[in-house]
């Protein structure tokens, strides 16, 4: 009896460490990443980092104070919408004194296009001044598509001995959007 006794308390022993050696390892880490949030619809991953393409244009294509170039079109897509309603978007960034989006701020001033900004606008080419709300957008159930554009505008008066104001460079600009709910 005392052998089994002695035989049991061993096997436990043994069993126990080999429990415990197991439970400790540790190969890797697993990380869970979401959200939760209130937000009626998400905003694509394409659409929250974006860059639209202006092109490139001669400065002759400036005629006059607010003349513009072709519109150069984005989207913003929204996904999974909750429910049926409006929605409207405002641009933030630095804006001249009409509300067009200002060019090479962070640049090096001598590199940066004078003359000109660029002027955001919704489908139908409606102006939309920098930190302001769009008009309102119908998004359905579902996935959604904002469509807007965004074109050069020329914001200086030619001079009166004749040539542009606008001289060539680099027309960069960021702005960053708030989808608004209805």
């Amino acid at each position: 009896m005392k052998n089994i006794k002695k035989l049991l308390i061993v096997a436990v022993s043994v069993s126990g460490a080999f429990a415990a050696g197991t439970a400790l390892a540790a190969d890797g880490n697993i990380s869970f990443q979401g959200l939760v949030n209130t937000s009626p619809c998400a905003i694509s991953p394409a659409s929250q980092n974006m860059t639209v393409n202006m092109g490139s244009w001669n400065t002759d294509s400036f005629t006059a104070q607010g003349s513009t170039t072709a519109a150069s079109k984005f989207t913003i897509d929204l996904l999974r919408c909750s429910a049926d309603r409006t929605a409207n978007v405002r641009f933030d960034g630095i804006a001249d004194a009409d509300g067009n989006l200002r060019i090479g701020a962070g640049e090096v001033i001598s590199s940066v296009a004078r003359g000109i900004a660029i002027q955001l606008q919704d489908s139908s080419g409606t102006a939309i001044q920098v930190g302001a709300d769009s008009g309102n957008y119908a998004v359905l159930r579902g996935d959604n598509q904002l469509q807007f554009q965004a074109a050069y505008i020329q914001t200086a008066e030619n001079p009166a001995a004749g040539g542009s104001a606008v001289t060539a460079g680099t027309a960069n600009a960021t702005a960053q959007f708030t989808v608004a709910y209805n």
